[in-house]
């Protein structure tokens, strides 16, 4: 498996849970901006954390079960000084679906998992509450990556859950922008030239390099 199916499972791969009526089920709409307002996201945002994340992708082969990953996640939650640490192990069965197991860890646990991986994510991730045309409430989930070197880069990633079915349309993300790219949930595997549309803005901006090796 490539180097950004390892940063897409670090950083999106979540359970689809239940949510607004028992018998409604959440997904997911992926929103790309290009050419945004850091302070616009920040003057608007309800909540504000800083992530940093490290991980270590581990493929399916003939001698083990499952394909899967670990990643260490230092969080700096909004009036703290200190970071939280976890420790997450990911694992794919295929058929059989996929289990995740999430624990505290300690500082030294980050540390070992960020000189193992020679990838990661640096993000700002804030919250915009925003509403449905049919009056549901939902959170914009903004991530504002920066490189190795604290650098911002220039696309902003939005997660959106909402009711199966609905839409979001660009008029609806209330930002200034450049650029977007609304992806609905199946639309990149049907899709292949978005799907690597996608994938490389993983590449060329989402991923971190290693900071503590020494590179050119």
């Amino acid at each position: 498996m490539s180097k950004v199916s390892l940063i897409e499972q670090m950083a999106f791969y979540r359970e689809s849970t239940p949510s607004f009526e028992s018998s409604q089920q959440e997904y997911e709409i992926e929103i790309y901006l290009k050419g945004y307002d850091i302070d616009e996201v920040r003057s608007k945002s309800t909540y504000n954390e800083l992530q940093e994340q490290w991980g270590v992708y581990v493929p399916k082969t003939a001698e083990n079960a499952a394909a899967g990953s670990m990643r260490a996640r230092s969080t700096i939650l909004p009036g703290e000084d200190e970071p939280k640490y976890e420790f997450a192990v990911k694992i794919d069965e295929g058929e059989k679906g996929k289990e995740e197991d999430e624990n505290d860890c300690s500082a030294a646990r980050f540390l070992m998992m960020k000189k193992l991986a020679d990838q990661g994510l640096i993000k700002n991730r804030f919250k915009i509450p925003s509403t449905l045309e049919n009056g549901t409430h939902y959170t914009l989930e903004c991530d504002a990556f920066t490189n190795a070197r604290g650098e911002l880069v220039p696309w902003l990633k939005i997660d959106a859950e909402v009711p199966e079915g609905s839409e979001l349309k660009p008029t609806d993300i209330p930002l200034t922008y450049d650029e977007i790219i609304i992806v609905t949930p199946g639309e990149k595997a049907d899709n292949p030239e978005l799907g690597k549309k996608i994938g490389a803005l993983y590449t060329e901006f989402f991923r971190s390099k290693n900071p503590l090796v020494n590179q050119d």
